[in-house]
């Protein structure tokens, strides 16, 4: 099995500047990293970096906006920045030879707009995401979040996300499949997997219910799930993203 670090929570102890974290992970072993938030960086400097250590960088987010926002795709009034930001996660993303980028929602905050505008906007710029990305062959990644550790996100559950996934049915859009997020949304993991499998294109995890290592004492059993993940055949990156 492949896990690649995640750099947005790994290393963050030891070190506040990304370029460093990327130093130690490989000093641990790591072959792949994934960074939630590369552009405080340059993107030049990353590049350089990556090289030098010979590291993957498996996945990115799209730009969260501003920093009270965590993504844009919902918000019916930032479709334009949205769009901007999009291409300039495409910029990083082919700067890193990254072939993956997780489109973060954004937050429904404003409860005078109705929640159908929400989804309208987020299922438009999706599938405007999906066309841009599958030009430059990259896979758009679409990941249910709770909303303990993230009050207020749009794409909060599972049945939302299999309508999205549904709506677009385009192989270049995939499931983020993150443990801990799944266990605090749903439960019953190895169903739910099994559910929706065929989507899933990248795994995270981290234990249950303070975001700690997978290997301490928590709600969920990974020696049983990744047992079971390693069965169902699934190749590719299992993203650590615990504190």
């Amino acid at each position: 099995m492949k896990f690649s670090a995640n750099l947005g929570f790994l290393y963050t102890r030891e070190s506040e500047s990304l370029i460093e974290r990327y130093s130690l992970a490989k000093a641990d072993g790591f072959f792949g990293v994934e960074t939630p938030n590369p552009y405080c960086v340059d993107v030049r400097d990353l590049q350089m970096k990556l090289n030098c250590l010979g590291l993957h960088q498996v996945a990115i987010n799209s730009h969260q906006g501003g920093t009270e926002e965590i993504g844009l795709a919902c918000l019916p009034d930032k479709c334009q920045d949205f769009r901007e930001y999009l291409e300039l996660s495409i910029n990083y993303a082919k700067a890193l030879d990254c072939k993956k980028i997780h489109i973060l929602s954004g937050l429904v905050k404003n409860k005078q707009i109705p929640f159908d505008d929400y989804e309208r906007m987020y299922i438009s710029n999706i599938k405007h995401s999906v066309e841009r990305l599958l030009k430059e062959d990259i896979m758009c990644l679409i990941e249910p979040i709770n909303n303990r550790s993230v009050p207020c996100y749009f794409l909060d559950n599972f049945n939302l996300a299999k309508k999205v996934l549904k709506l677009i049915e385009c192989p270049n859009l995939k499931l983020q499949f993150d443990f801990f997020h799944a266990q605090i949304i749903n439960g019953d993991l190895t169903q739910l997997f099994k559910s929706v499998e065929k989507h899933i294109g990248h795994i995270q995890i981290a234990q249950v219910p303070d975001r700690g290592h997978p290997g301490t004492m928590g709600e969920i059993n990974y020696d049983y799930i990744l047992e079971f993940v390693k069965h169902r055949k699934y190749d590719g990156w299992i993203g650590l993203e615990y504190k």
